[in-house]
């Protein structure tokens, strides 16, 4: 059970370490987009505009930006399953409160997500 728990706290804490070296790298890109994007002629600003935009989407830089978001969801999740399954080697209680807890944010997460594809005017 310990190296279950170390695997998921482990994980968790890589997964975010990752996702913030990934949003700086993102960031960093965005701000080149703009950097400079407004100098010269009407005609010459389109045609720099559309050159990096059509780069930051043969990056894929669109697609990678909601991966990070679900990644780290997914880190908060798996070092919140791993904080109650560690609680529950001490005492029941504390571990059935932070479990609780736990699948209460993971349910309200989940209709959060899911409340735009039935309700196109829902806000999240």
């Amino acid at each position: 059970m310990d190296v279950l728990i170390s695997l998921m706290w482990s994980m968790s804490f890589l997964v975010c370490i990752g996702v913030v070296i990934f949003s700086l790298c993102i960031r960093h890109w965005l701000s080149g987009y703009d950097h400079e994007l407004r100098t010269g002629s009407t005609f010459d600003y389109v045609q720099r505009r559309q050159l990096r935009f059509g780069a930051l989407n043969t990056w894929n830089v669109p697609t990678i930006i909601p991966i990070l978001q679900l990644s780290m969801i997914g880190a908060i999740f798996l070092f919140l399953g791993g904080w109650s399954l560690k609680l529950f080697q001490y005492h029941t209680v504390p571990a059935s409160l932070v479990s609780a807890t736990s699948g209460l944010l993971l349910l309200i997460y989940t209709v959060m997500t899911i409340l735009p594809l039935f309700f196109p005017t829902c806000p999240y």
